[in-house]
């Protein structure tokens, strides 16, 4: 459905997005780095494009223009924590595959600390949840 879309509408964001999804899902990397390659040309400020198209591209050098993005977008004003959480998550990835282990931590570490304080886990709450669950 999102090749007949996209022959309607060859810039639709949404199913060029959702197109490299589904190639990253069936580990087609090449097509589906051209998708998100595409989507983040057409769009550079969502965050979520970015950490999709990270996971699909090789990288080998530090001097690559998707870090300088990425950066750049991190300094934007009004970025959600979720944003952050996703451009963080893209950082640590290409310097996970560029071998530069602490500076991949480092940026593992900023998103987790986010997305610790986003997921709001009660123990008490899921508890009560597994009691209900179990007596029926």
């Amino acid at each position: 459905y999102y090749e007949k879309a996209l022959k309607i509408d060859p810039n639709a964001l949404t199913a060029i997005t959702n197109l490299g999804g589904t190639y990253i899902e069936m580990g087609e990397m090449e097509k589906a780095e051209a998708c998100l390659r595409r989507s983040v040309t057409l769009n550079p400020n969502i965050a979520s494009h970015w950490r999709n198209l990270v996971l699909c591209s090789q990288y080998t050098s530090e001097d690559n223009p998707d870090i300088y993005q990425i950066q750049s977008n991190l300094t934007k004003p009004n970025l959600s924590e979720e944003e952050k959480v996703h451009y963080y998550f893209a950082l640590g990835n290409i310097y996970d595959k560029l071998k530069q282990y602490s500076k991949a931590f480092s940026y593992y570490d900023k998103g987790n600390a986010i997305q610790d304080k986003l997921c709001e886990f009660n123990l008490d709450i899921f508890a009560n949840h597994i009691h209900q669950v179990m007596r029926v």
